[in-house]
C-alpha cells in the first residue's frame, strides 16, 4: 500500500483525485503506474483553447493546476461552470468520438494531464476492470447531470407557462386601456357635451367600464393560477409599505397646500371647500383599488416580468405612469402631468413593496384632498 501511495503521489493530489474517484486506487501498483504513465503533462497559457465545441472528442483531461471555463459557443459563449485543480473533463471521449458539447478555455496558465482514448483502451484491453470502474463512476456522474437537467428544464416550463400568462395579462390590459381611451374620447363630442348632466354620465360610465375590465382580468388571473399576492394583494410587510406610502403622502399634500394657496385661495379666499365631500368622496374609496389593481398590480407587474435587462424596474414604472398619466389627459394636460408625476412615486413603492395597499391609502388620500382644497376643478 505504501509502495503504491508513493507511485501515485508522483502525478500530484489532482491525479490523486481523480484515482480515487475513478476507484482505480484499489487496483494493482502495475495497473496504476500503467495508467500514470500514460499520462502526458500539457501547459496552456491564459485565454488558450483546450477544447473546441464540435471537434471529435479525443483526449481526456484532469487538472494539475489553474482553471479553465467551460463555455457554449453556440450561445454566445457563455459560461457554463469553471473548473479547477482536481477536476477533470472530457470524460465522454474515453468511450465515444462525439463532438465535443462545449469549448474549454484556460482563464489563467493551465496545467493538465491528458490521456487519449486509444491509450485508454489498451489499458482497459490488459485491466478490463478499469474499463468497468470508470464506466460505473462516469454513469453515475452522468445520471446526476441529467437529474439537475430534468430539475432545470422543468424550472424553465415554470418560467415559460408564467411567461405566456403573464403576455395574455399584458394584452388583456391593453385591449382594456384602448377601449377605456376610445369611450373616454367620445366624452369630448358636441352631442354628449349637450346632455343635461354629461359629467355624472362620464364618471358613471368610466366607473363601469373599470369594474368590467376588472372583472375580465380576474377571470385571467385565476386562469393562470398565479397567486394573489403576485399582483400586490398581500399583507406581508403591510406596516413597512403604509409607512413609506404616507411619507410620501404627506409630501405630496404639502405641494398640494402650496399650490392650492397660489392657484386657489387668491380667487376664492378661502382654502379647504366642506361641500367636496359628496357621494363621489366616498365612491372613491373602491375606484382606487380597482385602478391601483389594474396598472400597477397587474400592467406595472407584466411589463416587468416581460421585460429583460438592467434597468427593466424602471422601465416598467415609467412605461406604467406614462400610460396612466395619458389615461386622465382627456380631463386635462395639468392632470395627466400630475398623473405621471404620482405614478412614477407609487410605481417605485410597488416596486419596492410589491404591495398594493400602501399605495391605494396614499392615492385615496392625495385624490380627495385635492378637491377639499378646490384644486380638483382647477385642475380640471
Amino acid at each position: 500500500m505504501e509502495s503504491r501511495s508513493k507511485v501515485i503521489e508522483t502525478k500530484g493530489q489532482a491525479v490523486a483525485s481523480f484515482l480515487k474517484w475513478s476507484g482505480l486506487t484499489n487496483e494493482s501498483e502495475e495497473t496504476i503506474t500503467r495508467f500514470l504513465d500514460a499520462l502526458k503533462r500539457h501547459q496552456y497559457e491564459q485565454g488558450d483553447y483546450i477544447i473546441r465545441e464540435g471537434e471529435s472528442g479525443r483526449n481526456f483531461y484532469i487538472i494539475d493546476e489553474g482553471s479553465v471555463s467551460i463555455q457554449k459557443e453556440s450561445d454566445k459563449g457563455e459560461e457554463i461552470s469553471r473548473l479547477y485543480s482536481g477536476d477533470f473533463f472530457g470524460e465522454l471521449a474515453l468511450i465515444t468520438e462525439a463532438p465535443r458539447l462545449a469549448s474549454v478555455k484556460a482563464v489563467e496558465p493551465v496545467a493538465v494531464y491528458s490521456i487519449s482514448q486509444e491509450q485508454f483502451e489498451n489499458l482497459a484491453r490488459q485491466n478490463p476492470r478499469i474499463y468497468g470502474r470508470i464506466l460505473k463512476n462516469l454513469y453515475d456522474r452522468l445520471k446526476d447531470s441529467y437529474i439537475d437537467l430534468e430539475v432545470t428544464n422543468e424550472q424553465l416550463e415554470v418560467v415559460h407557462q408564467e411567461k405566456d400568462e403573464l403576455s395574455l395579462l399584458f394584452v388583456a390590459i391593453v385591449m382594456l386601456i384602448s377601449t377605456y381611451a376610445f369611450i373616454i374620447n367620445l366624452f369630448q363630442a358636441d352631442w354628449f357635451l349637450r346632455l343635461p348632466d354629461p359629467n355624472t354620465v362620464q364618471y358613471t360610465v368610466g366607473r363601469l367600464v373599470e369594474i368590467t375590465g376588472l372583472a375580465l382580468i380576474m377571470l385571467v388571473v385565476n386562469k393562470s393560477r398565479m397567486p394573489l399576492s403576485a399582483f400586490g394583494i398581500t399583507l406581508k410587510d403591510w406596516k413597512k409599505s403604509v409607512k413609506e406610502s404616507m411619507w410620501f403622502t404627506l409630501a405630496g399634500m404639502a405641494v398640494l397646500t402650496a399650490i392650492a394657496y397660489v392657484v386657489v385661495y387668491g380667487d376664492q379666499g378661502r382654502l379647504i371647500h366642506r361641500e367636496a365631500i359628496s357621494w363621489e368622496y366616498f365612491a372613491y374609496m373602491f375606484v382606487v383599488p380597482i385602478q391601483e389593481f389594474i396598472m400597477r398590480g397587474v400592467f406595472q407587474n407584466s411589463v416587468y416580468r416581460l421585460l429583460t435587462g438592467r434597468y427593466v424596474g424602471v422601465l416598467a414604472v415609467l412605461i406604467t405612469s406614462l400610460v396612466f398619466g395619458a389615461l386622465h389627459l382627456h380631463v386635462s394636460v395639468n392632470l395627466g402631468i400630475l398623473a405621471f408625476v404620482s405614478g412614477l412615486f407609487w410605481g417605485l413603492l410597488y416596486l419596492r413593496h410589491k404591495s398594493l395597499l400602501g399605495i391605494c391609502l396614499s392615492h385615496y388620500i392625495l385624490g380627495n384632498y385635492a378637491d377639499l382644497i378646490g384644486l380638483w376643478d382647477k385642475i380640471a
